[in-house]
């Protein structure tokens, strides 16, 4: 357990995730760059996400809208790699756009 925030993250939270096949992952995210899609500030975080979509049938970002157009210093998923993004308002043109093109759903109220 990582004590700054008693997360749950590293070598063996990897391996456990690796150990099963999930109908669903919900996820959270550091980031969200129109160009580089999905991003994290540290790589075990990163790292779990990668481990979760592989072993997942669907695969659920959320994201309020403060995520949008801010790099973070790991890029960690393409947006093709997820099938649903979950946000607390309507994106951007350009954001749909992309988000269409790579056949992700958008949800948000």
């Amino acid at each position: 357990m990582r004590r700054t925030d008693n997360a749950l993250i590293g070598p063996h939270t990897l391996e456990f995730a690796r150990q099963f096949h999930y109908d669903i992952a919900f996820m959270g995210i550091g980031g969200i760059d129109l160009d580089l899609g999905l991003m994290d500030y540290q790589e075990p975080e990163a790292m779990l996400r990668r481990t979760l979509v592989r072993h997942c049938a669907r695969s659920v970002v959320l994201a309020d809208d403060g995520k949008f157009g801010h790099r973070t210093f790991i890029n960690t998923l393409p947006f093709a790699a997820i099938t649903t993004l979950v946000t607390n308002r309507a994106l951007s043109d350009e954001f749909v756009t992309r988000l269409e093109k790579d056949h992700v759903d958008t949800l948000y109220p």
